[in-house]
C-alpha cells in the first residue's frame, strides 16, 4: 500500500466507481444531488418494547421543558417545544393533554421502528422558547421570527435503552441537521 493511503473496503470502491462512471457520463449534477440526500436521515434505533406504567412519572428535557404522564392516559407538559421544523419556530407550549403508547408509528423517518409514545395538548398556553440549536449551542446564527404555538399540538415520541434507564426524544430542526430533542425520567 502506498505511503499516506488507507484500507478502502469493497463496498467504498463499489461507491467510488459508481460515482466516476456518473460523472463520466455527465450526470455530476444528479451525483452531487444524490451524495447529498443520503445521509439526511440516518435511521433512528429501534425502539424497545414498553408499557404504558414504565413511562408513567417526570420527564425532564432541554430548556427547563418537562412534561409528566400519569396512569389515567393524561399528561400535563411545561414548555414542550415543536417536533420537527415546528421546532425552529421558536414557540414552547404548556397545558394538559392526553397521551397512549402506540406498538407501531408508520409516519416517516422522523420515529424509530416500534413503541412510540403519542402526546397531545389541546387548548394550550403558548410561551416563547430560545430561537433554535445554534443559540443552545452558542453558534447564534438562527433566525430571530417567532410565532405563537398552536393550540392544539400532537407530538409522536420515540422511546430508546440505555443500559437501565428509558428514555424519550423526538426529532426536531431541519432535515439536513436534524438532532434529538431528549428527556429523562426523573
Amino acid at each position: 500500500m502506498p505511503e499516506g493511503s488507507f484500507p478502502v473496503s469493497t463496498e467504498s470502491r463499489t461507491t467510488a466507481m459508481r460515482y466516476r462512471k456518473i460523472f463520466s457520463l455527465g450526470l455530476a449534477p444528479l451525483a452531487l444531488l444524490t451524495a447529498s440526500c443520503s445521509t439526511a436521515y440516518e435511521p433512528l434505533p429501534p425502539a424497545p418494547h414498553v408499557t404504558a406504567s414504565a413511562l408513567t412519572g417526570e420527564w425532564r428535557g432541554p430548556e427547563g421543558a418537562r412534561f409528566s404522564l400519569n396512569k389515567a392516559g393524561e399528561f400535563t407538559a411545561v414548555r414542550l417545544r415543536g417536533q420537527e421544523m415546528d421546532f425552529d419556530d421558536h414557540w414552547s407550549l404548556s397545558g394538559k393533554g392526553t397521551w397512549e403508547v402506540l406498538d407501531s408509528y408508520k409516519g416517516g423517518r422522523t420515529v424509530a421502528e416500534g413503541n412510540t409514545v403519542k402526546l397531545i395538548i389541546k387548548n394550550g398556553k403558548s410561551g416563547t422558547a430560545k430561537v433554535g440549536q445554534e443559540q443552545m449551542d452558542g453558534s447564534n446564527t438562527a433566525s430571530t421570527k417567532q410565532k405563537k404555538a398552536p393550540a392544539t399540538y400532537t407530538w409522536a415520541v420515540s422511546v430508546k435503552k440505555e443500559g437501565k434507564n428509558l428514555r424519550l426524544y423526538y426529532v426536531v430542526g431541519d432535515p439536513d441537521s436534524r438532532w434529538l430533542c431528549q428527556f429523562t425520567h426523573a
